[in-house]
């Protein structure tokens, strides 16, 4: 492993998110746009933060902005008339709205209620040329009538199943930053590897570019300190 390497790549993320950091140096979480729901972390219990896209359906992976790949696993809960019999169906789009994948998602329960009912999927889907997506959980609607139709959605960052077409050294960082937590691997990735600016950042995400910068700041000291425990490690091996 080329440690050099690593730490200039390291070292120019630093120097690209530096400039915005000062800006708010102790940002949180802002509301997620549209929903008007906000995401919060309980971090003395370990909450599970919730995501609801509406009023009959909440998912509670992935998060917003989370950075994903294929397979996916989706899971939340919906009310029982989101379902028809016992599925609805959900479908994945790059930013530029081209499907990538769909599939039913389906009940893991009984879902002839108006209660909750939850949901779980494991979603395979394409490689996209875009760095972000949605996922789009659909009202089932056999009736195909407008007036029945719904839908939730979320947006995340992508990247490419087992790093491919990257080098070894961009994939190990590539999959140093995946360990990082919500919310910050995917600031630091879509800064990182797709080189994207805090603003245009903060446009895709839905937070203001203060509290991307916060972001990135934060997770690159956490991707110093998983490296530094890395090379720690391999040291211990070689002697």
């Amino acid at each position: 492993m080329n440690t050099w390497a690593i730490t200039a790549l390291i070292i120019l993320c630093i120097l690209l998110g530096v400039g915005t950091y000062f800006v708010l140096r102790n940002g949180d979480d802002v509301v997620i746009p549209g929903s008007g729901v906000g995401t919060t972390t309980d971090k003395s219990t370990n909450t599970t933060t919730v995501i609801v896209l509406n009023s009959m359906i909440r998912v509670t992976a992935p998060t917003p902005g989370a950075l994903v790949s294929s397979p996916l696993t989706i899971t939340g809960e919906a009310r029982g008339n989101w379902y028809f019999e016992a599925s609805f169906p959900a479908k994945i789009l790059d930013a530029n709205g081209k499907l990538l994948g769909q599939m039913p998602i389906q009940a893991q329960g009984e879902w002839m209620t108006t209660e909750f009912v939850p949901f779980r999927a494991s979603f395979t889907f394409a490689t996209s040329t875009t760095p972000t997506g949605f996922l789009v959980l659909e009202k089932d609607n056999p009736s195909g009538l407008p007036q029945n139709a719904a839908e939730g959605r979320s947006s995340f960052a992508l990247v490419a199943p087992d790093d491919v077409e990257m080098n070894h050294e961009a994939g190990f960082l590539v999959r140093k930053i995946r360990e990082l937590p919500e919310p910050y691997s995917n600031a630091v990735y879509l800064r990182c590897v797709e080189e994207l600016k805090p603003r245009e950042i903060s446009e895709i995400l839905g937070e203001s570019a203060n509290v991307i910068s916060v972001r990135i700041s934060r997770g690159l000291e956490q991707l110093r300190s998983l490296l530094h425990v890395e090379n720690n490690q391999t040291r211990t091996v070689k002697t």
